[in-house]
């Protein structure tokens, strides 16, 4: 049992991931119609002869009192559907995404799924009774004073880590390797203005493109196979009218007895197809700037580029320009590789042949609302992406390519 934790108030958007290997090996953690009845007409009586009602003085009328409309409550089989349309919706950008970039699709799985499903309405119905701190969204622990809502006694468990449920699932009995990658966000709509569950996924799984250690998951072409679901609650405490909360689990799978996908050339993700990126990275577990007293919501970083030659067993970067095209501004960057890798014997460690460039904007004034300047990239730009890789430590290789951003997130 886990001990007792303290209540807070949910981040407005949190990342985390999670990973297995193949074979079933270790886990690591911080992804009947019914024909409606017809009506029958109502009776009608008429009198013989017209009645004449005598002249009477008219009065005020009252004035009807005004309720509130009530919000929809919708039944469990309905908040499923929408929670697995919302997931495929997030599937069909993602694998858009990767095949413009020349990776390959995803094909949607609804067994993965379902196991986005459970796991993400596990959450909700969690953080939908109470507000807690410091819990791994990727387990499904019990907590002390919260047992009745929390493992095995919440309606949604299914295990209490990734490979325990994938091995509920029978996932584990195939050869596979599998990814978990999770996003939580909540919403205020004091004005009235909601956006659609699916822009809210999408959005959900644009922040998970510009959050390095999920990117290289989500664009590892071995990850064929993908089934997500979003999870739509109301946060304890808040009113049901304005204020949501969102779960976005999803969950990506090899195929089974196939051997590892290796693609020609240089990758990368941003690529010269990609349009419509986040600006900034506010918050990611595992941290991608851990080591240097950076913190990454008042401090954010501009949009990574992950870079991966899977023919390479090393390759070193250099000589990097990161620019904004219109402004003509070169961005500076800092490189995370095996050289300097901070989670280096972690399951999160980086092989030799893939690194992450990553755009400081700390003097940038990309803030387009608020007082803060900050907000990594400038929005509805274009970037241009320059560097050499020395492969293997003999022959060098250039790759460029130019990018645009979407709308300033924050």
């Amino acid at each position: 049992m886990k001990p007792s934790v303290s209540s807070s108030v949910i981040a407005s958007i949190i990342f985390s991931s999670a990973l297995l290997t193949a074979c079933g090996g270790g886990g690591s953690s911080d992804n009947n119609t019914s024909k409606p009845a017809t009506p029958t007409p109502p009776e009608i009586t008429l009198p013989d002869k017209p009645v004449v009602p005598p002249a009477v003085k008219p009065t005020e009328p009252e004035r009807p009192t005004v309720k509130p409309v009530e919000p929809l409550v919708k039944t469990d089989i309905e908040k499923k559907a929408e929670g697995l349309r919302v997931g495929l919706a997030v599937d069909n950008f993602l694998s858009l995404q990767r095949q413009a970039c020349g990776i390959g699709g995803y094909t949607y799985d609804d067994k993965l799924a379902e196991i986005s499903y459970k796991h993400s309405n596990y959450l909700s119905y969690l953080f939908s009774s109470v507000n807690l701190g410091g819990v791994n969204s990727h387990q499904e622990d019990t907590y002390q004073n919260y047992e009745h809502l929390s493992g095995p006694k919440n309606p949604f468990f299914t295990g209490v880590t990734f490979k325990d449920r994938m091995s509920a699932s029978n996932y584990s009995q195939l050869n596979y390797s599998s990814s978990e990658n999770i996003v939580q966000r909540t919403e205020n709509s004091l004005g009235g203005i909601r956006p659609t569950p699916e822009d809210v996924g999408i959005s959900m799984a644009k922040g998970l493109l510009s959050a390095p250690y999920h990117l290289r998951t989500l664009v590892d072409p071995n990850f064929v196979k993908s089934g997500s679901n979003v999870s739509i609650y109301t946060p304890s405490g808040n009113d049901p009218k304005t204020n949501f909360g969102y779960i976005l689990t999803s969950t990506g799978a090899s195929k089974d007895n196939t051997d590892t996908v290796k693609l020609s050339g240089i990758t990368t993700y941003p690529c010269a197809a990609t349009t419509d990126t986040n600006t900034a990275l506010y918050n990611e577990s595992p941290n991608p700037t851990k080591g240097t007293g950076r913190n990454l919501r008042t401090d954010p970083i501009g949009q990574p580029i992950h870079v991966k030659m899977w023919s390479a067993k090393t390759i070193k970067i250099s000589n990097i320009k990161f620019t904004d095209v219109a402004r003509k501004i070169d961005m500076p960057v800092e490189v995370i590789d095996y050289n300097n890798d901070p989670y280096k014997n972690t399951n999160y460690q980086l092989p030799d042949n893939e690194a992450f460039i990553m755009p400081i904007t700390d003097s940038l004034n990309s803030c387009e609302v608020g007082t803060r300047k900050n907000c990594g990239l400038y929005g509805n730009s274009k970037y241009s992406v320059s560097f050499d890789v020395m492969v293997d430590n003999k022959e060098l290789q250039k790759k460029s390519f130019t990018f645009s951003t979407g709308n300033v997130n924050y």
